[in-house]
């Protein structure tokens, strides 16, 4: 079982994990032992918006403290290489 969250730009990423993690606590996600870490999907959307790195790095620690543990980042090669190579090794 995966879960993913599409990181949009139009809200603060605290508030996106705030609810992601809300859902998937509702859906018993986190008391399945065969459930991968949840993903956070981090591309540029089809009507342009692209998540900063730091956009990511937030959305990466609202999550581990929500959901005591480190969220995936799903991404494209492009994406990540313009906008994450230079983030903190600690999130790679």
């Amino acid at each position: 079982m995966l879960a993913y969250h599409f990181l949009r730009t139009d809200s603060s990423p605290g508030d996106q994990m705030s609810h992601f993690h809300d859902v998937l606590a509702k859906a018993g996600y986190f008391d399945n032992d065969h459930a991968l870490a949840p993903a956070i999907d981090a591309v540029r959307g089809l009507a342009g918006q692209e998540p900063s790195g730091a956009e990511v790095t937030a959305v990466v620690d609202a999550l581990t403290s929500l959901a005591d543990g480190k969220p995936g980042v799903y991404s494209s090669l492009d994406y990540w290489r313009t906008h994450l190579s230079t983030v903190d090794a600690r999130y790679r």
